[in-house]
């Protein structure tokens, strides 16, 4: 299964590439198609993050700051789901108290 940023101009490209591979995308823009979508508020000292995943939605507090950070975030989610890693309240709460 490949994972593709849905957000990058040439996503198009590679999907058209990938065509006989499974794809999973995932985006923090709006009005964009994938499977991984992430809507995002910044803060002072974190980012408030929710996830809308073919298996559900997360919400985390990623204490780091900007943009690429929660592209990073999606990413991460996107490969995990990819290769069934199986989700874990515990991380979810480690996550949020770093």
């Amino acid at each position: 299964m490949a994972v593709i940023n849905a957000d990058d101009r040439f996503a198009a490209f590679w999907r058209e590439k990938l065509n006989k591979i499974k794809c999973l995308r995932f985006s923090i823009e709006s009005g964009i198609v994938a499977e991984i979508r992430a809507s995002y508020r910044l803060g002072a000292a974190s980012s408030d993050i929710k996830l809308t995943t073919p298996a559900g939605i997360v919400s985390v507090a990623l204490p780091a700051l900007g943009v690429h950070n929660v592209r990073n975030a999606a990413a991460a989610c996107a490969a995990a789901i990819a290769l069934n890693v199986p989700r874990s309240e515990e991380h979810t709460s480690e996550l949020q108290s770093r």
